[in-house]
Protein backbone atom coordinates (compact mmCIF):
# COMPACT_ATOMS: atom_id res chain seq x y z
CA UNK A 1 0.00 0.00 0.00
CA UNK A 2 2.79 2.42 0.92
CA UNK A 3 4.57 1.57 -2.33
CA UNK A 4 1.45 2.41 -4.34
CA UNK A 5 1.01 5.73 -2.53
CA UNK A 6 4.66 6.59 -3.08
CA UNK A 7 4.38 5.70 -6.77
CA UNK A 8 1.24 7.86 -7.07
CA UNK A 9 2.97 10.84 -5.41
CA UNK A 10 6.00 10.48 -7.71
CA UNK A 11 3.71 10.27 -10.73
CA UNK A 12 1.86 13.41 -9.67
CA UNK A 13 5.08 15.35 -9.04
CA UNK A 14 6.51 14.26 -12.39
CA UNK A 15 3.27 15.12 -14.16
CA UNK A 16 2.98 18.53 -12.53
CA UNK A 17 6.54 19.53 -13.23
CA UNK A 18 6.22 18.28 -16.80
CA UNK A 19 2.97 20.22 -17.22
CA UNK A 20 4.64 23.43 -16.16
CA UNK A 21 7.45 22.87 -18.61
CA UNK A 22 4.99 22.55 -21.50
CA UNK A 23 4.25 26.26 -21.34
CA UNK A 24 7.68 27.14 -22.72
CA UNK A 25 9.40 25.65 -25.71
CA UNK A 26 13.13 25.07 -25.26
CA UNK A 27 13.65 26.54 -28.74
CA UNK A 28 11.84 29.76 -27.89
CA UNK A 29 14.55 32.22 -26.89
CA UNK A 30 13.52 35.86 -27.06
CA UNK A 31 15.73 38.88 -26.41
CA UNK A 32 15.30 39.90 -22.75
CA UNK A 33 16.30 43.51 -23.54
CA UNK A 34 13.07 43.96 -25.49
CA UNK A 35 10.07 44.54 -23.26
CA UNK A 36 7.43 46.06 -25.55
CA UNK A 37 6.40 45.75 -29.18
CA UNK A 38 3.99 47.61 -31.43
CA UNK A 39 2.23 45.58 -34.11
CA UNK A 40 1.35 47.78 -37.07
CA UNK A 41 -1.43 46.83 -39.46
CA UNK A 42 0.34 45.55 -42.55
CA UNK A 43 -0.03 47.41 -45.83
CA UNK A 44 -2.18 45.41 -48.24
CA UNK A 45 -1.17 45.48 -51.92
CA UNK A 46 -3.69 42.82 -52.92
CA UNK A 47 -7.39 42.73 -53.72
CA UNK A 48 -8.07 40.45 -50.73
CA UNK A 49 -9.93 42.69 -48.33
CA UNK A 50 -9.25 42.65 -44.58
CA UNK A 51 -6.38 40.14 -44.64
CA UNK A 52 -4.16 42.83 -43.10
CA UNK A 53 -6.57 43.21 -40.17
CA UNK A 54 -6.81 39.45 -39.66
CA UNK A 55 -3.03 39.26 -39.70
CA UNK A 56 -2.67 42.09 -37.15
CA UNK A 57 -5.11 40.35 -34.78
CA UNK A 58 -3.34 37.01 -35.22
CA UNK A 59 0.08 38.59 -34.66
CA UNK A 60 -1.02 40.29 -31.45
CA UNK A 61 -2.46 37.02 -30.14
CA UNK A 62 0.67 35.06 -31.11
CA UNK A 63 3.07 37.62 -29.57
CA UNK A 64 1.06 37.58 -26.34
CA UNK A 65 0.96 33.79 -26.28
CA UNK A 66 4.56 32.95 -27.19
CA UNK A 67 6.76 35.87 -26.17
CA UNK A 68 7.51 37.83 -23.02
CA UNK A 69 6.79 41.08 -24.90
CA UNK A 70 3.95 43.42 -24.01
CA UNK A 71 1.88 44.93 -26.84
CA UNK A 72 1.77 48.73 -26.83
CA UNK A 73 1.57 51.76 -29.12
CA UNK A 74 4.47 52.72 -31.42
CA UNK A 75 5.16 55.81 -29.27
CA UNK A 76 5.76 53.66 -26.18
CA UNK A 77 7.29 50.55 -27.81
CA UNK A 78 10.88 49.33 -27.85
CA UNK A 79 10.29 47.66 -31.23
CA UNK A 80 7.77 47.63 -34.06
CA UNK A 81 6.61 44.81 -36.30
CA UNK A 82 5.41 46.00 -39.69
CA UNK A 83 5.06 44.69 -43.20
CA UNK A 84 3.18 44.30 -46.44
CA UNK A 85 0.81 41.68 -47.83
CA UNK A 86 2.38 41.33 -51.28
CA UNK A 87 0.27 38.62 -52.89
CA UNK A 88 -2.96 36.72 -52.36
CA UNK A 89 -4.22 34.12 -54.81
CA UNK A 90 -7.19 31.75 -54.72
CA UNK A 91 -6.44 28.45 -56.42
CA UNK A 92 -9.07 25.87 -57.26
CA UNK A 93 -8.04 22.47 -55.91
CA UNK A 94 -11.12 20.46 -56.87
CA UNK A 95 -14.53 20.86 -58.47
CA UNK A 96 -17.89 19.17 -58.20
CA UNK A 97 -17.88 16.41 -60.82
CA UNK A 98 -20.25 16.94 -63.70
CA UNK A 99 -20.95 20.56 -62.76
CA UNK A 100 -17.54 22.22 -62.73
CA UNK A 101 -18.32 24.35 -59.67
CA UNK A 102 -15.28 24.89 -57.41
CA UNK A 103 -15.47 22.53 -54.44
CA UNK A 104 -12.22 23.14 -52.59
CA UNK A 105 -10.15 26.30 -52.87
CA UNK A 106 -6.80 27.29 -51.44
CA UNK A 107 -5.90 30.84 -50.48
CA UNK A 108 -2.18 31.48 -50.89
CA UNK A 109 -0.77 34.61 -49.26
CA UNK A 110 2.75 36.07 -49.18
CA UNK A 111 4.01 38.84 -46.89
CA UNK A 112 7.18 40.84 -46.40
CA UNK A 113 7.84 41.92 -42.83
CA UNK A 114 10.37 43.78 -40.75
CA UNK A 115 10.93 43.89 -37.00
CA UNK A 116 12.74 47.12 -36.15
CA UNK A 117 14.17 48.40 -32.86
CA UNK A 118 12.73 51.88 -32.28
CA UNK A 119 15.43 52.77 -29.72
CA UNK A 120 18.36 52.60 -32.15
CA UNK A 121 16.69 52.08 -35.54
CA UNK A 122 18.37 48.71 -36.14
CA UNK A 123 16.58 45.95 -37.95
CA UNK A 124 16.06 42.91 -35.71
CA UNK A 125 14.52 40.59 -38.32
CA UNK A 126 13.30 40.84 -41.88
CA UNK A 127 11.85 38.31 -44.30
CA UNK A 128 10.61 38.84 -47.84
CA UNK A 129 8.14 36.48 -49.46
CA UNK A 130 7.01 34.56 -46.36
CA UNK A 131 4.18 32.33 -47.63
CA UNK A 132 1.35 30.23 -46.30
CA UNK A 133 -2.02 28.87 -47.41
CA UNK A 134 -5.46 28.10 -46.04
CA UNK A 135 -8.21 25.94 -47.53
CA UNK A 136 -11.91 26.53 -47.98
CA UNK A 137 -14.61 24.01 -48.93
CA UNK A 138 -16.99 26.24 -50.84
CA UNK A 139 -19.76 23.76 -51.73
CA UNK A 140 -22.48 22.27 -49.58
CA UNK A 141 -22.74 20.72 -47.07
CA UNK A 142 -19.76 22.61 -45.62
CA UNK A 143 -20.34 25.82 -47.55
CA UNK A 144 -17.41 27.56 -45.85
CA UNK A 145 -16.86 31.24 -46.46
CA UNK A 146 -13.55 32.72 -47.56
CA UNK A 147 -13.11 33.89 -43.95
CA UNK A 148 -12.17 30.33 -42.95
CA UNK A 149 -9.18 30.25 -45.30
CA UNK A 150 -8.27 33.88 -44.55
CA UNK A 151 -8.18 33.26 -40.78
CA UNK A 152 -6.16 30.06 -41.20
CA UNK A 153 -3.59 31.86 -43.35
CA UNK A 154 -3.36 34.79 -40.92
CA UNK A 155 -2.80 32.48 -37.92
CA UNK A 156 -0.19 30.40 -39.78
CA UNK A 157 1.69 33.49 -40.96
CA UNK A 158 1.60 34.95 -37.43
CA UNK A 159 3.20 31.77 -36.05
CA UNK A 160 5.92 31.92 -38.71
CA UNK A 161 6.61 35.62 -38.11
CA UNK A 162 6.87 35.20 -34.33
CA UNK A 163 9.22 32.25 -34.89
CA UNK A 164 11.47 34.60 -36.88
CA UNK A 165 11.61 36.93 -33.86
CA UNK A 166 13.46 34.40 -31.70
CA UNK A 167 17.00 35.21 -30.66
CA UNK A 168 19.90 33.14 -31.90
CA UNK A 169 21.34 30.82 -29.26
Amino acid sequence: MLTRCLALVLLLITGLSGGCALKYDAGEAFDPEVRTIAVATFENRTFLREIEQDLARALIAEVQKRTPYRITTPAAADTILQGTVVSADRVQLSRVSGVGVPQELELRVAVDFEWRDLRDGNQRASVAGLRDAGRQVATQPAGERLDVARNTVAENLARKIVSEMRSDW
